[in-house]
């Protein structure tokens, strides 16, 4: 229970950091996903104005800020070790987590968004993804075009992997300062990064043998349908070139399981380096 709550509370908060990229009210309407964006906060700043705890115009940080000091004043936080320090130490970890929660949500927007454009797989939710990694990354892309890098999917990863690696060194510069843990601000926020890598990879071997056991049924297109052929597609899109076709089985999703084992193997012993 307690973990569906803290899943939910950084849900909604990562909705509030989505709206600080649409903050035109007519923006809100323009897309189905934006929408629902809008539909989840929308009940929290009715709340905040009704309680006079905010003025009429909310910017969306307020409520992201007051949501997990909740979490940290509420739950228990699950990351790292346990600091001694009052409230700080349980604030500075539910920023922590939250910040884990929006970098593996990014790292699979751009995978939908990668996936669908070089595959082909359309659909509304799709076109949300885009234009929501479109908006949010739009300042570092600008940069990257000063210096010609015009690929596009390559910017787009880095304006994801950037950002979040300055959150978490600012996070883990703070940590240090408060508790004063003799540890390397860069090395932690790169284990950071490279752990929550590790744990959307750990996905990928479920979905594959989610979607071996449905080709079986045949099922008709839907959109979960389309959300697991746009994550499982660009892993096992390569391995058919081989032709590991024997009869009438595909032996290519075994392989891509094989090679997404050695894949996070490898990663995790490079962040022992770290």
């Amino acid at each position: 229970m307690i973990e569906f709550f803290s899943i939910l509370i950084h849900l909604i908060c990562f909705c509030f950091f989505l709206r600080i990229f649409f903050l035109e009210p007519h923006e809100i309407w323009f897309h189905p996903l934006i929408r629902t964006i809008r539909d989840l906060t929308d009940p929290v700043l009715f709340f905040l104005k009704k309680n006079k705890m905010a003025n009429k115009v909310i910017h969306p940080l307020y409520p992201i800020l007051l949501l997990l000091i909740i979490k940290a004043a509420l739950f228990k936080s699950t990351l790292g070790t346990d600091y001694k320090g009052g409230m700080a130490a349980p604030l500075l970890r539910s920023f922590l987590e939250f910040c884990s929660f929006m970098f593996k949500t990014y790292l699979l927007f751009f995978w939908i968004q990668f996936s669908s454009f070089r595959y082909g797989i359309e659909d509304d939710l799709f076109q949300g993804i885009h234009h929501i990694m479109d908006r949010s990354t739009s300042f570092f892309r600008e940069i990257f075009k000063r210096f010609r890098i015009r690929n596009s999917a390559f910017t787009f990863f880095i304006s994801i992997l950037l950002p979040f690696f300055v959150f978490y060194l600012i996070l883990n510069l703070i940590g240090d300062w408060l508790f004063s843990l003799p540890t390397n601000a860069v090395s932690m926020s790169v284990k950071f990064m490279g752990n929550n890598l590790i744990e959307v990879l750990d996905w990928a071997p479920f979905l594959i043998l989610l979607r071996i056991i449905l080709s079986f049924f045949n099922p008709s297109i839907t959109l979960a349908l389309k959300i697991l052929y746009a994550l499982t597609e660009p892993l096992l899109a390569p391995f058919r070139r081989f032709n590991l076709v024997i009869g009438i089985f595909d032996f290519s999703p075994i392989v891509a399981l094989i090679f997404i084992n050695l894949l996070r193997y490898l990663l995790a012993r490079l962040l022992y380096l770290f």
